[in-house]
């Protein structure tokens, strides 16, 4: 590999030593996970020793977790995002196609379409992901502070007072 210092172009010999290394990490990750994962699940004592499982036990009341969340349902997307999305690609657009008019100096019609293009693409991708989190972070924000409905919330804070 040092032999090609002489012949390559140092940039390109740096990304060679980048690639050597970038593959020597991943086999690397692969060996200490999958060694992780083969004795991760199997508690040992100290000495290193298997313990052996214990037996789980059916008789877990329902009402000591958790009501489970509206994270996990899949809903359409609906109107307003095609909305947010819409107008973030003509912002975008728009701007981008003001900046390449005014970058360049004159008024070549390619600087226009390419800043259009690019900003559009840009505007539209960050209008989209900044409302569908905003939205699932409110959506989760909503759940969390309405009073959940469980049938034996009561008898839990008896139980489990804080």
């Amino acid at each position: 590999m040092f032999s090609l210092v002489n012949v390559v172009h140092p940039v390109v010999m740096a990304g060679l030593l980048l690639l050597m290394l970038l593959i020597a990490a991943h086999v690397v990750g692969n060996v200490l996970g999958t060694r992780l994962r083969d004795i991760g699940d199997r508690p040992v004592t100290k000495e290193g020793r298997e313990i052996p499982p214990r037996r789980f036990n059916p008789q877990v009341d329902p009402s000591s977790f958790a009501p489970p969340t509206d994270l996990a349902s899949k809903v359409a997307l609906g109107l307003p995002i095609l909305i947010v999305s819409s107008a973030g690609v003509l912002v975008g657009g728009i701007s981008g196609g003001l900046w390449g008019f005014l970058s360049a100096g004159s008024g070549e019609w390619q600087n226009m379409a390419v800043g259009a293009v690019a900003f559009g693409f840009l505007g539209g991708f960050c209008s989209f992901g900044i409302f569908s989190f905003t939205q699932v972070i409110l959506g989760a924000w909503k759940q969390a502070s309405q009073s959940p409905q469980h049938p034996r919330q009561a008898e839990n804070e008896i139980r489990y007072p804080l």
